[in-house]
């Protein structure tokens, strides 16, 4: 049973980072509100999320490897939830930014700390237990939408933090008890990964997947993680509730794409093709959402729901860059995509607000203008892989 519990403990600390991630979209209403926050401060604040964690993510990686990983994870989860705990008793523009820094850190840990317990734990079913840890870690995404709106809705924000923040702390007593080490990687290993980074950076390939998952990462960058709401309340006028509930299905959709594609790459053998596919019909999906048509709340569920299936072709991605790199380097190799991934997501949020205001004739952001940014990012990742050969 230990495998089983110290990969599910390192899961619920995954769950919790991509929660922390979804929540300013609930959230976005009411903070532009209380703390008289433009749109453009609004992203950028949201956006530190992704600046943090693509920051984190190759000390992390080397703290991992290095050190005792149980500590670094049980230390970090812990720091998470006391920023967020600070929400409830110093809510300030300060503690925002805290809580969403140490987000995009906790995510970095998260991940690779998961990464490894999977490779430790289970040699010989890795993907089948990261798959399977990563699809617990996407629910937090879909509680950080619906739940997490009726309860501020039925109390208020900061009592939701603290709530949310308090079922996260016996996450930690759960994974305090139950989390187990890794063995760390000699020095001279950890020497020898740093003196190789500079082969994984010459990689095309690399950079390439990293850009294809940056852009095809973009639904859950730009509207589950912050504006969502706010597009969905501008042109539907939606109830909270409602709009939150769309959202999530972005998440559900990469929670059922992402397998679908796995066992398709697998099945098929042609990556490029599916990748292709993936970002074909995510521009398709795009486009229908930017049209000018009131769709009904169903078709939103549906257009939503599909555009994260879609999306989630992002996932062939890392089975490419295992490919495309010597066995030793894989870890580095999946870091350049996850920098890149998030430093596009960083840059996206603000960026989409720009194009909302320079569209727009009344001074505000004009959201529906910025959903023009989806379409012209699906087709830039598609453009990617017509270059050299995947």
């Amino acid at each position: 049973m230990v495998p089983y519990l110290s990969c599910f403990s390192a899961a619920l600390f995954f769950f919790y980072a991509i929660y922390l991630m979804g929540m300013f979209n609930p959230l976005s209403q009411i903070l532009l509100s209380q703390f008289h926050l433009s749109a453009a401060q609004f992203g950028w604040l949201s956006a530190s999320y992704f600046w943090a964690n693509a920051i984190a993510v190759i000390p992390a990686g080397i703290l991992l490897d290095r050190c005792k990983s149980r500590s670094f994870l049980l230390a970090v989860f812990l720091l998470c939830i006391i920023s967020q705990l600070s929400l409830t008793f110093f809510p300030s523009l300060l503690s925002l930014w805290f809580c969403r820094l140490l987000g995009g850190i906790g995510n970095a840990f998260a991940f690779l700390g998961a990464l490894r317990l999977a490779a430790h734990w289970f040699p010989k079913r890795h993907g089948l237990a990261m798959s399977s840890m990563i699809t617990l870690g996407l629910l937090g995404g879909v509680v950080a939408q619906t739940p997490l709106a009726i309860l501020i809705a039925h109390s208020n924000w900061q009592f939701a933090m603290l709530i949310s923040s308090g079922i996260a702390f016996v996450a930690w007593l759960f994974a305090l008890l139950f989390l187990r080490d890794t063995v760390p990687i000699p020095s001279y290993e950890i020497l020898f990964k740093i003196s190789s980074f500079w082969q994984v950076l010459k990689n095309f390939e690399n950079w390439r997947c990293g850009f294809y998952t940056g852009l095809l990462n973009l639904p859950v960058t730009l509207l589950s993680a912050a504006f969502c709401n706010l597009y969905l309340l501008q042109r539907y006028s939606l109830p909270n509730s409602q709009v939150s509930s769309i959202n999530a299905m972005i998440f559900l959709g990469i929670i059922l794409g992402a397998p679908c594609c796995g066992w398709l790459t697998d099945y098929l053998r042609y990556r490029k093709l599916i990748m292709l596919i993936g970002a074909l019909l995510c521009l398709l999906v795009a486009l229908l959402l930017i049209v000018n048509i009131q769709w009904s709340i169903s078709m939103l569920f549906v257009l939503f729901l599909l555009l994260g299936f879609f999306a989630s072709s992002q996932v062939i991605s890392y089975p490419v860059v295992a490919g495309a790199n010597p066995s030793y380097l894989i870890s580095s190799a999946t870091s350049v995509v996850s920098i890149l991934m998030n430093l596009i997501g960083a840059v996206a949020q603000p960026l989409f607000v720009e194009i909302g205001k320079l569209f727009s004739v009344t001074g505000d952001v004009n959201y529906q203008a910025a959903m023009y940014l989806l379409p012209i990012a699906f087709l830039l990742s598609m453009a990617i892989l017509f270059k050299p050969k995947i």
